[in-house]
């Protein structure tokens, strides 16, 4: 990984969580982890 987020495809959902695990504030990894979640759910809702 380059450090860019591509918003597509099954990684992206990890790479919201890999990005949330560098940053030192618990609430902003919090955020990124509920939109990691409501990303699988979303894609896992379109099959």
């Amino acid at each position: 990984m380059n450090g860019q987020i591509a918003a597509h495809g099954r990684d992206a959902p990890w790479q919201f969580i890999q990005l949330g695990r560098h940053l030192e504030r618990a609430d902003l990894t919090r955020i990124l982890d509920a939109g990691a979640v409501a990303l699988l759910q979303s894609a896992g809702a379109r099959r």
